[in-house]
């Protein structure tokens, strides 16, 4: 994880960096681990089978969006599976980064129908097992989506029928490792080092900026928070 990061990132709205449990690292969007996942080694890995987390609902209305990951794949072969997805509650609506559904190793912004869904070209995926991918989605007001991949634009950016983008109530909820509730093919075989959700559509200077800077992980605060005033106490007696 990278220990130097330029001093004006972009804010994300919820972020999930899987060190020690799949809580909300900027807020209250803390996820519940299901089916097979399990957290090691920092990442949240899934199966592909069942396995997936699952957060608590918004809380509020979205609509302009980004929805950004780190993410290894376990086979360049699987199809369908989705990183992270934005969905009502009842899984019928949804945004998505995919990985290969409509076309082989290749990444798509997943949508219930393909409505909002277009091939936009990219080249195929050839990570190895374990290597770290970043991917990014930005869903602007105009109602155009552009997919990033490692800081650069993957593909070009397109505008689906029906301009405006979805607006999601309070009650949605993002998942981890599958594309959306009820989806056939839906899970996702790898790993996520850290998820995060935006609740406005960053620039392409922004996203080149957030890859360069890297997984932030669990920041000294975020720690320090965590701790009990005994353990607190006892870490600056060992400093003393």
């Amino acid at each position: 994880r990278s220990a130097s990061a330029p001093s004006r990132l972009p804010a994300p709205f919820a972020r999930w960096s899987f060190d020690s449990n799949a809580r909300d690292q900027s807020g209250a969007l803390h996820a519940e681990l299901l089916g097979s996942a399990t957290l090691r080694d920092g990442r949240l890995v899934l199966d592909g089978r069942d396995s997936y987390a699952r957060t608590a609902p918004l809380g509020r209305e979205l609509r302009e969006k980004t929805l950004e990951a780190w993410v290894a794949l376990a086979d360049l072969d699987q199809r369908g599976g989705g990183i992270i997805s934005v969905e009502t509650e009842d899984g019928v609506t949804f945004d998505a980064i995919v990985f290969a559904e409509k076309d082989p190793r290749r990444w798509m912004a997943g949508s219930n129908f393909f409505k909002r869904t277009r091939t936009v070209d990219g080249p195929a995926e050839t990570a190895k097992p374990g290597e770290l991918v970043h991917i990014a989605i930005a869903y602007r007001g105009d109602g155009s989506i552009s997919i990033f991949r490692n800081g650069r634009a993957y593909g070009a950016a397109y505008t689906p029928d029906g301009g405006a983008p979805v607006e999601f109530p309070k009650s949605a909820r993002l998942l981890f490792g599958r594309r959306h509730t009820g989806g056939g093919r839906s899970f996702f075989n790898g790993a996520i080092d850290e998820a995060r959700l935006y609740d406005r559509a960053l620039s392409t200077e922004e996203i080149a900026a957030s890859f360069q800077a890297g997984p932030t992980g669990v920041t000294a605060a975020e720690i320090a928070r965590a701790m009990t005033p005994e353990q607190r106490a006892q870490i600056g007696r060992a400093h003393v």
